[in-house]
């Protein structure tokens, strides 16, 4: 054997990864308590370990920490609970411990031992300490330590703090925008405008921005201006039709239910003004108080600031909670986050039970009132539904936080009704509604330029109208219900609905009249009177949505032709057609409101989706019907033979009837007639007397009516002499105020009769002097002139009623509808139609005069020419707005005629001898010198106005007929090949029409397959093009959109919804054709051709900028003229002109031969048709109400042009003005007009930003692929969002704001985000198996050889790296708590692979020299796989080492030493009959189930370990995972040197909780506790003058290692001599 000396120093830190004989020099295999330093210097010396102690202060009794942050100025803020109170304090590194905030008052801040604490720290504005952090529990907090009172209740005031104001995100609720105003002092451009608002708190933080509101049009018609007169207009810089440039308009907003807890607000506007009806700009405002519940904008200005769309309309994620937080870049990141946790899954069960009816709104339609298209307000209350459409609606749940759920599915109508009957009725239902027109009401307002004042209050600027009424319904007049409704003050309004009565299904009309009304309000009855009332009566029939339609009929052939009519009469009743799909079903309960009709999808149902219970997601509906599995159902609008869209009689006009009583009294003695006089009455005329006079009344002829009595009172000085022997009283009263009504047209009915008087007439002497009598004369509007003072549209609307809230913490509700796209509609367009006008001539030629007018059956005339039929067999024209304003196609399976529009006409047959100036243009009889213009042409015009008249009166059947084939031919078109072996021409000037080949293989028969009306002369067809189709097929992928602005904010209340897409519109239309000429048609092609150029020349000559674009539409059109002229010629004799002369009206049946044109052989002639068709009324998206104005027709305003009222001379003038040119007054007459060749085009122009509804706020139901089990649901793991960058100089935080897209999702495979770490400039990414490094965005200049930063990019920009990229995973990390910062790098822990390293700018190194083995071993939780193994799930305490009953692993940097110390936290079940017997529950004591009585227990709902006394029942575990009876203690405790870049030692405390101060490092014991009575104690590590002891316990100081020489020798040491130094400190004692 050998003899040596050997010296070992044992410095180079821990090893344990080789064997005895391979121990590295200098290291060493074991080390407690130990470090590799002294005080005095000595690096790389092992010393034993110094002491902790108590502070002086502690966290409060019961308290345990749970989080910190270091704050400055060797403050750290630290995190406490108790388990009940949470706290937020402040220890210095003195030791001094204070609390600034606790919630014992009101627990609120639910601070919790098992979800700890992570926070960062910034100063802001130069001072204030601001704190931003999260728990992964509760919602993302911060707080200000230097503005304390800002967190109370009551502010500086106040003692309790309000736990909303620490949230991040400020919540609040919505606010209403209940009306607008506009105004004229502005200069917003033509187009739409939307508003939002934005809450800011006292920092001036904002919200996140409101739901839009509703749009508002702005044009330039000023609103006080005639009715008639307003119209659209465009913001296109190069619109020369309607002018452009800015309004003179501004709209003041009003706003209702601002959120009490902010103080301070501002609005967004977005501007619609391109018409395209797309948003082009918007603007934000400067800061207002909420107490100013108002706000205008009239336009751009100093004061806005641009702002991009998105930042309103995209609201961004709700981030409810997060689990990780930093800053980088003075921007707040935030990961892992998760949206609103609630079961939405059993929301829609209550969604299904919402009841849906319709209602109607009865509105004047020359009334500027909310309901007319004309009027803004419109836009925001009462835009309606188109009639007989299918929409979908749901509801959206408004939370109390502002968080709005998920659209919720509301299903249509129950197959029966919503009576939930098990049959209904079939047959006919007439229902009756009374109306009273109501006089304007008190108060002073400005409505048109009227002021309206009476001398009564108005109350909250409305009324409170009580109206008291007997309705006699044929026995008698019978007391009604009183009637109390709500009216505006100062309002003038129309018919008011006041209450209604219905008949049963199948009853006979009632005879109605009204008895009696009285009016009350408020006390002042005297200031509302009624003036007049009517009963509406409607009748229609009611059809069973159940019932099938048998047998065949023609309204089912688009589906069953007539070939398969014998097939389908076979087939079983439950095999054919239900009446629902052929018929609107829906059900009047009065008239105003009513059932939905039925609608089902044909080949949708309701999928199979499963709550968490197995329990059906969609429920059943308000009659209790199961939903899942049905076919899906949404809700179906009546249609306009049901509920008409237009109702009244405008072929009447009011008129006031003045009634003027004359008392002539004519003496005989003219010297004496005083004395006569008081002769005759009796005596002196020096007291008042009383006449009374007794009348009737006539109003339509058929017999004079009593009225009541009138009487007034005289004296003799209300005499006045009229010549020297006579004296007169007269008195004149308004006997009848705008109620009676004279036929338009004709002369005063009746009139007033019956009159004598009666009062205190004795006579003394004579009387034969003395007469009475009395007149009556009409007023106000001439018998000439329409009115529509009797007309009212019916807009749809609907309304929900038994809502009911899933949730307590709902406060509110959207009801919003899908959108009626190009693919969920069954509605194509509505407009009018019928049949062709054919000629019989051959079958081959067809022709367009008169849309709107037939005709008789043949051409009128004796002459032996063609038949003409004004009713073809087989096809119809149609005209919709679509079409006359888009140039679109109406391409549907079907038209359905769903009512009729009856028509009166006024002719103008030539010069009638009334109109002079017009003889040269209008001479019907033989042309002369004075019908021969300048250019040797004599031009004949024919003209005619078609007014709406009313429906009706006995409702038309619905027809529906199948479409073969539709053709849309353009103005001065034809078609040789659309209809076979016809010849098919448009010859209208300027208006394109749908023709539409109506199946005639569906159906047979001599009566053909026309939509056709009752009266062809008369009548036309208001129809609609429908295509039967699954709208809105799959209720999970709709995309929803508001119907109205406030939000409802009571279950359970009925719900009135206007939020349609659909104006009912006046529809003015003119039409024109030359209609015949002489001689060669080439000379007047040639004649059009060439007055083109003279156009041209025209505008060159007057500068006029209009013109050019007729220009340029004439000589565009000018072959297509010059084609068509040619081709009709060749037809023209045989036939073709008697169907564009087919019109008996314009020329008489026997035409006398010299006002033949055919005559006119010798001189040229030009027959001209002009027309000009008012008050059809059709439902429309396109605004016709704010179609624009065509300044190139002479005079503008042409199509606004009131022809309904029109003379002769005004008709004439229409026509003359369409076909000619003015050359000036100082022209010869016959040289003053030029013919223009064509007439002026009809351009039907329209802003389309007026048919913009908000689309820019959009819902979305919950998805088909959402798991309502999942625990994924709202969870966003692998999501890093971060706010708007910060600036010190900022007064709003910015941190607080996070953007709709300011969000990153990492690749989802490399596991959930499990850290943030700022490292530099850099932010490192932890996820479970992976490290991302987000580098900064460095933007370059090179210049030359030099390099300059100019800044840096987008946030984000450059995508986040991965720093290990390898097959399994390296690198990641599931120990947020061990991750710590250090001045050498971050210093983590990778559990999954057994791994613990350093990231540098170098990069990534590993620090496992030395203790690989141990590591990959011992960094395992032992406790998580036992408990795994054992209960089947993971433990809810891993990653939770600052719990006393949670494990996971943790670390500190120790400053004083450089050393990292790395606490696990983990136990042992122990083995045997107590780990079998271990269970797991989730319920209190005495309501858990599967224990073992007095085995071991983990109870989530306590949080803690536990004995179970019985199977149901358990007690608290005492010591918990330190009770050794039941756990063997796994932890450890380790530290890393970064003096050595060794591993130094084990330690003997295993602390629950570290934070590092200046020099030193706090902790908390994780030993000797029970509850929570001994975890606030505070220790400060690294006492001078004391070892070893820890937590108040001495642990012994160890070193192990080996020393060998030489490891393949045995030696035999003679001595060992352990050399060190031994100090005693002669400083105080640590206890």
């Amino acid at each position: 054997m050998a003899t040596n000396k050997n010296s070992n120093r044992p410095y180079k830190g821990l090893f344990t990864d080789s064997s005895s004989v391979d121990q590295p020099k200098g290291t060493y295999t074991m080390a407690w308590n130990a470090i590799n330093e002294t005080r005095e210097g000595d690096s790389n010396f092992i010393s034993n370990e110094e002491s902790n102690a108590i502070l002086i202060n502690t966290l409060p009794s019961g308290y345990i920490l749970i989080g910190s942050v270091y704050i400055g100025n060797n403050d750290t803020a630290l995190f406490s609970t108790n388990g009940t109170n949470s706290e937020i304090g402040i220890m210095n590194e003195k030791g001094t411990y204070t609390t600034v905030v606790n919630d014992n008052a009101s627990p609120c801040l639910n601070f919790n031992v098992q979800n700890q604490i992570e926070a960062v720290f910034r100063v802001r504005r130069g001072c204030e300490r601001v704190i931003y952090f999260t728990d992964g529990l509760n919602p993302v907090r911060y707080f200000n330590f230097d503005e304390v009172d800002d967190f109370r209740i009551g502010g500086a005031s106040g003692a309790n703090f309000d736990c909303e104001l620490f949230k991040l995100f400020l919540e609040f609720t919505p606010p209403c925008f209940p009306r607008f105003e506009l105004s004229e002092n502005g200069s917003l451009e033509s187009g739409a405008y939307c508003f939002a608002i934005q809450y800011l708190d006292n920092d001036l933080n904002p919200t996140k921005w409101s739901y839009i509101s509703q749009t508002i049009p702005i044009f330039k018609s000023i609103l006080t201006t005639t009715y008639r007169d307003i119209k659209g207009s465009s913001n296109l810089a190069t619109d020369s039709i309607g002018g452009s440039g800015p309004t003179t308009k501004g709209i003041k907003v009003f706003l209702s239910d601002l959120d009490p807890d902010f103080i301070f607000y501002r609005f967004a506007v977005i501007h619609f003004t391109s018409n395209s009806g797309l948003p082009t700009i918007a603007y934000q405002s400067g800061i207002k108080s909420v107490t100013n519940a108002e706000f205008f904008y009239g336009g751009p200005s100093d004061e806005y600031v641009q702002i991009d769309i998105s930042e309103i309309t995209i609201s961004g994620d709700y981030i409810g909670s997060a689990k990780h937080i930093e800053q980088l870049e003075n921007r707040l990141v935030l990961a892992n986050t998760k949206g609103k946790q609630l079961d939405f899954c059993s929301f829609q069960i209550k969604a299904s039970l919402i009841k849906a009816n319709y209602v109607v709104k009865a509105v004047g339609p020359e009334e500027l009132i909310s309901g007319n298209p004309k009027s803004p307000n419109t836009y925001w209350h009462n835009r309606g539904y188109m009639g007989d459409e299918v929409y979908a609606f749901g509801i959206v749940y408004v939370f109390k936080d502002g968080y709005e759920s998920p659209v919720y599915h509301i299903p249509g109508r129950d197959l029966k009704n919503y009576d939930c009957l098990a049959s209904c009725s079939t047959g006919a239902v007439t229902t009756t509604n009374l109306e009273l027109a109501i006089k304007p009401i008190m108060g002073i307002q400005y409505t048109g330029g009227v002021q309206y004042n009476t001398p009564c209050m108005c109350v909250n600027l409305q009324t409170i109208v009580t109206i008291v009424y007997t309705l006699n319904t044929g026995s008698g007049p019978v007391t009604q219900p009183t009637s109390v409704t709500t009216l505006a003050c100062g309002n003038q309004i129309g018919w008011l609905q006041i209450a209604t009565a219905q008949s049963t299904p199948g009853g006979t009309v009632p005879v109605l009249a009204l008895s009696s009304i009285s009016v009350q309000n408020n006390g002042c009855t005297a200031n509302i009177t009624t003036t007049d009332y009517r009963i509406q009566v409607i009748s229609n029939t009611l059809h069973c949505p159940s019932d099938p339609v048998t047998p065949w009929e023609e309204n089912i052939a688009h589906i069953y032709p007539q070939s398969e009519e014998a097939d389908y009469n076979l087939l079983s009743d439950g095999a054919k057609l239900k009446k629902w799909q052929i018929y609107n079903t829906a059900q009047p309960t009065n008239a105003v409101e009513g059932s939905m009709a039925y609608w089902e999808a044909e080949n949708a149902i309701y999928p199979t989706i499963l709550d968490c219970s197995g329990g059906n997601y969609w429920g059943v509906d308000f009659c209790g019907n199961t939903l899942r599995g049905s076919k899906i159902r949404h809700h179906k609008f009546p249609d306009r033979n049901l509920v008409p869209h237009v109702i009244g009689n405008v072929n009447k006009t009011p008129y006031n009837s003045v009634l003027t009583i004359k008392l002539n009294f004519a003496a005989t003695n003219p010297a004496n007639t005083e004395a006569e006089l008081d002769s005759v009455f009796g005596g002196s005329l020096t007291t008042t007397k009383t006449i009374t006079v007794a009348w009737s009344f006539d109003p339509d002829g058929t017999g004079a009516v009593a009225q009541t009595a009138l009487s007034f009172d005289f004296t003799r000085g209300d005499f006045t002499y009229v010549g020297a022997d006579s004296i007169m009283l007269e008195y004149s009263f308004v006997a009848i105020d705008e109620t009676a009504e004279v036929a338009y047209g004709a002369s005063a009915p009746g009139g007033i009769s019956g009159l004598t008087i009666a009062g205190t007439l004795t006579t003394t002497t004579s009387t034969s002097g003395f007469s009475f009598a009395a007149t009556n004369a009409l007023e106000g509007p001439t018998a000439e002139e329409p009115s529509n003072k009797n007309l009212d549209n019916q807009i749809l609307g609907i309304k929900f009623d038994n809502i009911i809230y899933p949730h307590a913490d709902i406060i509110g509700h959207y009801i919003v509808r899908g959108d009626r796209d190009e693919f969920n509609r069954t509605v194509i367009a509505k407009g009018i139609s019928n049949p062709l006008h054919e000629s019989t001539t051959n079958n081959i030629n067809y022709s367009l005069f008169s849309y709107l007018r037939g005709g008789p059956d043949n051409g009128g005339h004796s002459n032996s020419t063609p038949n003409i039929i004004n009713r073809s067999n087989s096809s119809n024209w149609f005209i919709s707005p679509d079409l006359l304003f888009n140039r679109t196609g109406n391409i549907g399976r079907y038209i359905k005629k769903e009512n009729e529009f009856k028509f009166t006409t006024k002719y103008v047959r030539g010069n009638q001898g009334s109109n002079p100036e017009f003889d040269h243009l209008t001479e019907f009889g033989a042309v002369n010198d004075s019908a021969i213009f300048g250019d040797g042409t004599a031009y004949i015009c024919a003209a005619r106005r078609l007014n709406y008249s009313a429906h009706p009166t006995t409702v038309p059947a619905v027809q529906l007929r199948p479409i073969d084939e539709a053709l849309i031919m353009m103005p001065m078109a034809k078609s040789l090949s659309f209809i076979s072996d016809r010849f098919l021409f448009n010859l209208s000037q300027f208006n394109p029409v749908q023709i539409l080949n109506l199946d005639i293989l569906g159906l047979s028969g001599g009566a053909g397959t026309t939509i056709k009306p009752a009266s062809v002369a008369s009548n036309i067809c208001y129809t609609s093009i429908k295509l039967d189709r699954d709208v809105h097929p799959d209720p999970l992928s709709i995309t929803y959109i508001r119907t109205h602005n406030c939000m409802y904010t009571n279950s359970g209340t009925i719900n009135e919804i206007y939020g349609g897409d659909t104006f009912i519109n006046l529809l003015n239309m003119p039409n024109s054709i030359v209609w015949g000429f002489n001689n060669s048609p080439w000379d007047l092609v040639a004649s059009i051709v060439g007055l083109i150029a003279s156009v041209v020349l025209t505008v060159v000559t007057y500068g006029a900028a209009a013109p050019i674009t007729i220009a340029v539409a004439i000589a565009a059109t000018a072959g297509t003229v010059a084609a068509i002229v040619n081709e009709c010629y060749d037809q023209y004799r045989s036939g073709m002109e008697w169907v564009t002369r087919q019109d008996s009206n314009i020329i008489t049946g026997n035409i006398s031969a010299v006002h033949r044109y055919d005559t006119y052989t010798t001189k040229n002639a030009v027959f001209l048709a002009n027309e000009f068709a008012s008050g059809i009324y059709v439902e429309s998206t396109i605004n016709i109400g704010l179609r624009q104005d065509d300044i190139r027709y002479k005079g503008g305003n042409e199509f606004f042009k009131d022809l309904r009222g029109g003379d002769s001379k005004e008709l004439l003038e229409h026509c003359r003005d369409r076909y000619f040119f003015y050359n000036g007054a100082d022209k010869p007459l016959k040289e003053q007009w030029s013919f223009r060749g064509l007439a002026v085009f009809a351009t039907y122009i329209y802003n389309r930003d007026y048919s913009v509804f908000n689309k820019l706020n959009v819902y979305f139901p919950l998805p088909e692929s959402y798991n309502c089990c999942s625990g994924c649901l709202e969870t966003f793991p692998t999501r890093v969002s971060y706010s708007q960058q910060s600036f010190q100089e900022e007064a709003a935080d910015n941190y607080r704001v996070f953007l709709a897209n300011n969000y990153r999702d990492l690749e989802a495979e490399k596991g959930e985000i499990t850290n943030l770490i700022r490292s530099k400039n850099n932010l490192l990414i932890h996820t479970e198996e992976s490290l991302y490094n987000l580098p900064q965005n460095i933007q370059e200049r090179v210049t030359g050889d030099l390099i300059s930063f100019i800044g840096t990019g987008e946030y984000f920009n450059i995508p986040p790296r991965l720093m290990v990229d390898d097959d399994i995973g390296t690198a990641g990390s599931i120990d947020k708590w061990a991750t710590i910062k250090t001045p050498n790098g971050i210093f983590f822990v990778d559990r999954n692979t057994g791994q613990i390293f350093l990231t540098t700018a170098k990069g990534i190194q590993p620090l496992i020299i030395g203790m690989r083995n141990f590591l990959k071993e011992n960094l395992k939780l032992i406790f998580a796989q036992q408990y795994y193994d054992l209960i089947g799930s993971e433990f809810p305490n891993t990653q939770n080492p600052a719990n006393p009953n949670g494990i996971g692993i943790h670390a500190v940097y120790d400053y004083r030493h450089k050393r990292i110390i790395l606490t696990k936290r983990d136990y042992q079940i122990i083995s045997g009959t107590i780990a079998a017997n271990f269970r797991f529950t989730d319920k209190a004591s005495g309501a858990a189930s599967d224990l073992v009585d007095g085995g071991l227990v983990y109870s989530s709902y306590t949080g803690k370990f536990g004995l179970a006394t019985s199977t149901s029942a358990y007690g608290e575990l005492s010591n918990g995972f330190h009770n050794q009876d039941y756990f063997e203690n796994k932890s450890w405790t380790l530290s890393y040197s970064f003096l050595s870049n060794t591993w130094v030692s084990f330690h003997s405390y295993i602390p629950l909780y570290m934070y590092p101060i200046h020099n030193n490092f706090v902790s908390i014991s994780s030993t000797n506790f029970t509850t929570f009575t001994d975890t606030h104690k505070l220790w400060k590590h690294n006492v001078v003058g004391n070892y070893q002891k820890f937590y108040g316990t001495r642990y012994k100081h160890i070193l192990e290692y080996i020393s060998l020489s030489s490891p393949i020798e045995t030696t035999l040491f003679d001595e060992i001599i352990l050399q060190t130094i031994a100090k005693k400190y002669s400083g105080a004692n640590i206890k």
